[in-house]
């Protein structure tokens, strides 16, 4: 009795001030602050911050220098004193070519490059850049997707476990009960002292399974605690059926779609193919524009100059080179694996998922009518017992098969969860408020 008392109590504890609050509130605060979410949308603003960079890479780049510098080089003094445009007579004797003496110099220069065509490696830049920013959009709402479902099975189990609770505290106070008003235990008379037996060890086997379903209860409270920043005896789930809160929190799309890791594979795949592209783009030529426009000022004036045209560049060797194309190639041949892997995960689960929910689902509309009849069943057999018609022997294999049926409830319901939010994640989130 006493062992029932604290944990009744336990139980009723964590009730005492704690608010009810409905899944949408928590999924809100789990995603506002889960680190996950966070570090994903991250990484999808990098790369779109690189592929908004990368779309640029038509415009002309500029460039600019400025030095300032004293020398008594006779190649640079010369050539200083020529870009000032104010080389004399005087300049060409062998003293002052030899020994020009001490100079100050200061350079500028502006520089344009504009490359016209570089066998189509922007072109494939620009393209992998976008199927990295598609990758990683893909990937955040997957990531968000695993965060919704990690949420929604803890906060399910949560309100499966209290209900259970609820049934098995009620069984035990039950027992208590009757052990209470049960005053024929001596071993004198068999029969009795049988039922007693009987009925003690169903209490604890009660306590026991009580015991265990306060420690489920602890983990999910914690969990869900923990990713909303929230103290665990704050608040408590509102309480619905578990099929009833999975299609309205967990609806699972029947469209044929691929899976969203698909996609991300897919993508990933893309993005390597266009970067095998632009590692070919490097043993073409390379076409451009260039401009340049330099400032001298020394001792004597300032002078400018300019030079612009067209250059032709073309790298026929370089070791840097050697392997590139057949590397991409096989990180594309390696991410056309993953994708065909990905599809026939998502293929084998949709029809094993679905097959295994439905056949929970028949199972737990029979334990529901089972747990009816049992009920009705508890009624009367204790109203037999309590009449003298059965013994306290037969009385407690009733309230056995009671707690069988509940534990078989809460882990059907256990599995039905764990089902349906595994489909989820292999479907895309439609209907879902993320």
């Amino acid at each position: 009795m006493r062992n029932l008392i604290i944990l009744v109590t336990l139980l009723n504890v964590r009730t005492v001030g704690a608010a009810p609050v409905d899944f949408e509130s928590i999924w809100d605060q789990t995603k506002a602050t889960s680190p996950v979410i966070a570090q994903v949308q991250h990484l999808l603003n990098a790369a779109q911050l690189a592929s908004r960079r990368t779309k640029l890479a038509w415009l002309p780049s500029l460039s600019f220098g400025a030095k300032a510098y004293e020398t008594n080089d006779p190649a640079d003094v010369f050539f200083s004193d020529l870009s000032q445009r104010q080389i004399n007579v005087s300049d060409f004797t062998p003293s002052t070519l030899n020994q020009p003496g001490r100079h100050l110099f200061e350079r500028f220069s502006l520089g344009l490059d504009l490359p016209l065509y570089e066998g189509g490696r922007r072109l494939s830049e620009i393209r992998a850049q976008n199927e990295i920013e598609i990758l990683n959009s893909k990937q955040k709402e997957l990531t968000t997707i695993q965060e919704y479902v990690e949420a929604a099975s803890a906060y399910c189990n949560l309100g499966s476990v209290k209900q259970a609770s609820e049934r098995l505290k009620s069984l035990a106070e039950q027992v208590t009960q009757v052990l209470s008003k049960y005053s024929i235990g001596s071993q004198a008379n068999p029969v009795g002292y049988s039922g007693l037996l009987g009925l003690k060890s169903l209490k604890n086997r009660v306590l026991s399974e009580l015991f265990t379903m306060q420690a489920n209860q602890e983990k999910y409270l914690i969990t869900l605690s923990e990713k909303t920043k929230t103290e665990v005896n704050s608040w408590e789930p509102k309480i619905e059926p578990v099929l009833v809160f999975l299609d309205r929190v967990v609806p699972v799309s029947m469209s044929d779609s691929v899976s969203l890791m698909s996609e991300v594979a897919l993508a990933r795949a893309n993005a390597f193919e266009e970067m095998k592209n632009a590692e070919k783009s490097g043993y073409l030529p390379k076409l451009g524009i260039f401009a340049d426009e330099s400032l001298t000022h020394g001792d004597r004036d300032t002078g400018t100059s300019y030079a612009a045209g067209l250059y032709l560049q073309w790298s026929l060797f370089s070791p840097d080179h050697l392997g590139k194309v057949t590397e991409r190639n096989e990180l594309k041949l390696a991410a056309d694996a993953e994708v065909d892997q990905a599809k026939q995960v998502g293929n084998i689960a949709k029809v094993t998922l679905a097959k295994g929910e439905a056949l929970m689902k028949k199972n737990l509309e029979l334990l529901n009518d089972s747990e009816k009849l049992l009920s009705e069943q508890v009624k009367v057999t204790s109203n037999l017992f309590h009449s003298g018609a059965i013994t306290a022997l037969q009385l407690a294999e009733v309230l056995n098969r009671r707690v069988d049926l509940i534990l078989n409830l809460r882990t059907l319901e256990q599995g039905l969860i764990d089902l349906r939010t595994k489909r989820l994640t292999q479907t895309h989130a439609e209907g879902i408020h993320l």
